[in-house]
């Protein structure tokens, strides 16, 4: 039987990293869906495309290592979380950290493309309140990611604020 967790977050600065999956295993757990954090989290200061791409790469390692030296089989998920979209926005301006996203976006549909992922993940929008112009732009950024993984025939992991029927709704009109 398997037993997959769709959303389980690792790190190897701070926390259990490997022990983690080996006590999900322990547990009983076969299969990871291992999503991506932030650039940030992984020593990048994910300020550019550059620092979200070579953040993904190392995020490609870390599963790399859970299925090298770990009976759990690990996919990656990859993309450029909305709360990075969002500091980048406070830092850079709006439009540059939309171009800068985008970039990163496809490059984690390249990753798509080449097996080396499964979905990409987690866009969306944040959970927390900001600012119209920044709620717009991190939809405008989902639908982007939505349709590059269209494209590359994978999923999509979304971050969102909590959902009631007519917030479902309104994603179902995005799709």
């Amino acid at each position: 039987m398997i037993i997959l967790d769709n959303h389980f977050h690792v790190d190897p600065f701070k926390g259990l990293f490997l022990e983690a999956v080996k006590q999900f295993h322990r547990a009983g757990g076969t299969h990871l869906m291992v999503v991506y954090k932030t650039a940030h989290d992984y020593g990048f200061p994910g300020l550019k495309a550059e620092d979200f791409m070579k953040a993904m790469d190392f995020h490609l390692e870390l599963v790399e290592r859970i299925n090298r030296e770990t009976p759990v089989k690990a996919f990656a998920v990859v993309g450029v979380h909305p709360a990075e979209f969002v500091h980048l926005a406070e830092k850079k301006g709006l439009e540059y950290a939309k171009n800068e996203v985008m970039k990163a976006l496809e490059y984690a549909q390249k990753l798509c493309f080449e097996g080396k992922a499964v979905a990409i993940g987690e866009i969306g929008r944040p959970h927390y309140e900001v600012s119209e112009e920044i709620w717009n732009a991190s939809i405008e950024l989902m639908k982007y990611g939505m349709s590059l993984a269209k494209e590359a025939d994978c999923a999509v992991q979304l971050h969102t604020e909590s959902f009631d029927e007519a917030k479902f709704r309104e994603l179902g009109e995005y799709v």
